[in-house]
């Protein structure tokens, strides 16, 4: 099964330079794991392990930080 919008649209926020907006995205994307979209942590887990070797400029700082939180 896909991602929801909402999650996949977490993934881009997590890259932004403004170091509020990754960290809400954060926020947005373990709360809508731990509320009704736990059948798609798997894919958000290979998401975020990819996003590690990105090249955005805060891609990784971002990625880091919701992989740390997913529980």
């Amino acid at each position: 099964p896909g991602a929801s919008q909402v999650i996949l649209d977490q993934f881009w926020k997590l890259a932004s330079l403004d170091q509020s907006t990754r960290v809400q995205a954060a926020r947005v994307l373990i709360e809508s794991l731990q509320k009704k979209e736990e059948d798609q942590l798997e894919y958000v887990i290979k998401r975020l392990v990819k996003g590690l070797s990105s090249n955005r400029d805060a891609a990784r700082q971002g990625y880091a930080l919701a992989l740390t939180e997913v529980q």
